[in-house]
């Protein structure tokens, strides 16, 4: 059960609205922004001083990253995938899809498998999952990282990594449930 309840659009007061209008404007318009008071963007309403940057540091990361799209967006799957964050997973899937990424390999992380991506993309599963499970990257990982990897780029995967657990662990602990139109990702 979700655990706060929903907010009224003539309940906010204008530090809620004026975040509203940022994410329904921005660059997530056609995407999540589309409905701006769903997702972790729904808690962070409620606190809009911690929102606004929270949401901004998303959007640069989301659309502002020195990584291409499909090694963030196997990287988003990967970090949702490890706290079991249904939303986010459901949602950057089908991101990760439209961008190329083979949709059987998505599977395997979904039934948590260790998936086989193009190298590249597998050093990024790796060095995700080493951090999510170790809360360090082995040398080895990060010498294999830094072939594929700039400098700017390996601080914005681990910065990816970060804000994603942020994510995840806002959907979880405010039991944030899927809409209607997105498909449970781990079953």
């Amino acid at each position: 059960m979700e655990r706060l309840k929903p907010l009224s659009e003539h309940s906010l007061k204008q530090s809620q609205i004026d975040l509203v209008n940022v994410i329904a404007n921005g660059p997530r318009k056609n995407t999540i922004g589309s409905n701006p008071m769903s997702g972790p963007f729904g808690v962070w309403l409620r606190t809009p001083r911690l929102g606004n940057p929270l949401q901004a540091l998303g959007a640069a990361l989301r659309f502002d990253s020195p990584l291409d799209d499909q090694v963030r967006e196997i990287v988003i799957c990967t970090v949702g995938t490890f706290y079991k964050a249904h939303f986010e997973v459901a949602v950057h899937l089908k991101l990760a899809i439209e961008s190329g990424v083979d949709q059987k390999e998505l599977k395997k992380l979904c039934e948590n498998k260790t998936p086989n991506f193009p190298e590249k993309h597998q050093i990024a599963y790796i060095f995700s999952t080493e951090l999510l499970e170790q809360n360090v990257v082995s040398d080895e990982t990060y010498t294999r990282a830094a072939i594929f990897f700039t400098e700017e780029q390996l601080v914005a995967l681990v910065s990816t990594i970060g804000y994603y657990c942020l994510i995840s662990h806002t959907l979880n602990a405010f039991n944030i449930p899927l809409p209607e139109n997105m498909s449970e990702p781990f079953s």
